[in-house]
C-alpha cells in the first residue's frame, strides 16, 4: 500500500503507538509509567519504529535502503511523521508536570489572595502574582488543546476536561490580577465567579461519575465553594463573608493546591487515600461554614477592599 499524504503517515504512526507497550500508558518527562524505565523520547520513538508498517511513504526520501524491521534502524525513516504524531498524541501527557507545577504555585497565589481578603496585604500588590499564574495556566491550556486535530475518543474528552479546568483557573487568576491592578469594579468579577462556580460544580460531577477520579472531584468541590463565596462577596456584596472567604481561600491554597501539587510533583499523590483527601477538603468547607455562621451574628468591623484578589 502506497501512502501519499502526511495525514496517512500520521494515522500509521498513531496506530503503531497504540500497539507499542510503553504508549499504552501515559509517558511523562520523568520516565515511562508502563515499564518504569527512564527512556528518552528517542528511545520511545524507536519503539514506535518497530511497529510501523512497511510503506514507501517518506522512506524513499529520508531513509532509502534501510532495514524496516530493525529496532536500531534510522529513526529518520518517518522523522517528520513520528515527531508530529508524537507531539499530537503525547504533548498533553508531556505537559503533565507543568500542570502539577501550576497547581503547586497556584497555592502561593491562593494564600496571598486570602491574606488580601483579611486586609493583611494590599489587593493591588497581589496582582503581579495573579497575572503570572494566570498566564501560566493559559499557556498550559494552549499546550493541551492546540495539538488536538480532532475531539473524538474518551482520551480526548479527558484532555479537554483538564484543559477546561486549566482555562478556568487561568482566566480567573488573570482577571483578578488585571482588575486588582486597574481598580475595575468587583461586581462583574463576582458574576464571573458565579458562572465559574457552575462550571466547577459540573467538573466535580464529571470527575466523580464519568472518570471515577474521586480525589480530583474533592478538589473541584472545594473550588466550587470558593467560587460561590467569591460570588457572594463580590457580586452580592455580602460583606460579613469577606473574612470567612479569606480564611477559606488560604486553607484551600494549602489543601487543594500546595500539598496536592507538591505530592504530584513528587509522584506520591496516588499514595494518599481518597478518604483522607475528602476528609481534609470537607474540613476546610466546614471551617468556612462555621466562620460564616459566626460572622452573621457579629456585625463586621472591617470593610472589604475595593477589589480583593482571589
Amino acid at each position: 500500500m502506497l501512502h501519499t499524504s502526511l495525514g496517512a503517515i500520521i494515522e500509521d504512526t498513531r496506530a503503531a503507538m497504540r500497539r507499542a507497550p510503553c504508549f499504552q500508558n501515559p509517558v511523562s518527562g520523568l520516565g515511562c509509567k508502563f515499564c518504569g524505565s527512564k527512556r528518552s523520547w528517542v528511545q520511545h520513538l524507536r519503539q514506535v519504529h518497530v511497529f510501523l508498517p512497511r510503506t514507501k511513504t517518506g522512506h524513499d526520501i529520508l531513509a532509502s535502503g534501510t532495514n524496516h524491521n530493525s529496532a536500531s534502524g534510522p529513526i529518520l525513516r518517518y522523522c517528520p511523521a513520528i515527531l508530529l504524531t508524537l507531539y499530537y498524541e503525547v504533548s498533553a501527557i508531556g505537559v503533565t508536570p507543568m500542570i502539577h507545577l501550576g497547581l503547586f504555585f497556584a497555592g502561593a497565589a491562593y494564600i496571598l489572595n486570602g491574606l488580601s481578603f483579611l486586609g493583611v496585604v494590599d489587593a493591588r500588590s497581589s496582582s503581579p502574582l495573579n497575572t503570572l499564574v494566570g498566564l501560566f495556566f493559559l499557556a498550559i491550556t494552549y499546550q493541551l488543546v492546540w495539538p488536538l486535530h480532532d475531539f473524538t475518543g474518551p482520551e480526548k474528552t479527558e484532555i479537554l476536561l483538564v484543559a477546561a479546568g486549566e482555562l478556568l483557573f487561568g482566566v480567573t487568576f488573570l482577571y483578578f490580577g488585571v482588575a486588582s491592578f486597574t481598580g475595575l469594579s468587583a461586581s462583574n468579577l463576582g458574576w464571573f465567579c458565579g458562572w465559574a462556580a457552575l462550571v466547577s460544580a459540573a467538573i466535580t460531577a464529571v470527575q466523580m461519575t464519568w472518570f471515577g477520579d474521586v480525589k480530583s472531584a474533592a478538589l473541584w468541590f472545594v473550588w466550587t465553594v470558593v467560587f460561590c463565596a467569591l460570588f457572594a462577596v463580590l457580586a452580592l456584596t455580602l460583606e460579613r463573608l469577606t473574612r470567612p472567604t479569606g480564611y477559606l481561600i488560604i486553607v484551600a491554597g494549602f489543601s487543594t493546591c500546595f500539598f496536592p501539587g507538591g505530592l504530584l510533583l513528587l509522584r506520591s499523590w496516588e499514595l494518599v487515600p481518597p478518604s483522607v483527601v475528602w476528609t481534609v477538603q470537607l474540613s476546610a468547607i466546614t471551617l468556612f461554614l462555621l466562620l460564616s455562621i459566626r460572622s452573621s451574628r457579629i456585625a463586621p468591623n472591617d470593610k472589604p477592599h475595593p477589589l480583593p484578589a482571589a
